[in-house]
């Protein structure tokens, strides 16, 4: 299951430049998987649902939730979006490496800081794609310390070398370890800061559902 595409020195992470690499995540070591790419979705488009506050939720299956999108991308003119046709291919993906069947998916705009604090996510994976804007930061297992996270303390406890701090770029794809995956240690990360400079970000995050 292991992918010849490694680029990294960090034991609870996997990084390639091949989807694939996100079945990385089953192996017992990793934590995080991250599917190196530059997306190829048209800014205007992007842009258009960035500056329209974007809010969209479903969940179930993934026929059930795509064809939920589609009339909501329908009604706002889209009748062959690019975003939505990447997100769909996203969720199959998972899919088939999740071996579930039920997910819960958020395409949103975002405009706070959502989770400031470096934390463990209570669910077994969770795939995340920043579509503009800044993405999320990760702890590789050197930099966390995670007796001061269980006791409540904030990031400047919980981080022991600020400067292994990891950030995704924007279009990758990553999935992440949930408390709940079984037998594995949670990969620690948080949402980028943004508010304070105005900033934006364009988001999927896809949870299995059970």
């Amino acid at each position: 299951m292991t992918t010849s595409s490694k680029i990294n020195t960090f034991k609870n992470a996997s990084f390639g430049k091949d989807l694939h690499v996100l079945n990385d995540i089953h192996l017992n070591e990793i934590n995080i998987a991250i599917y190196q790419r530059t997306i190829e979705i048209p800014e205007e488009e992007i842009m258009y649902f960035l500056n329209q506050g974007l809010q969209l939720k479903a969940q179930g299956r993934p026929k059930n939730i795509i064809e939920t999108f589609k009339s909501d991308f329908l009604e706002k003119g889209f009748s062959d979006s690019l975003l939505l046709r990447d997100c769909s291919n996203l969720l199959h993906f998972f899919e088939e490496s999740s071996n579930a069947t039920e997910f819960r998916v958020l395409i949103s705009s975002v405009e706070t800081d959502m989770c400031s604090r470096f934390h463990t996510d209570v669910n077994k994976l969770r795939l995340l794609c920043t579509y503009h804007g800044p993405a999320t930061l990760w702890l590789p297992e050197a930099a966390e310390d995670r007796a001061a996270y269980h006791s409540g303390e904030e990031n400047q406890k919980i981080i022991k070398n600020p400067a292994l701090i990891q950030q995704a770029q924007t279009g990758e794809v990553l999935l992440l370890k949930g408390a709940l995956y079984p037998n594995a240690q949670a990969v620690m990360h948080r949402s980028p800061s943004i508010q304070k400079k105005g900033e934006k970000r364009l988001l999927l995050r896809i949870d299995l559902q059970k």
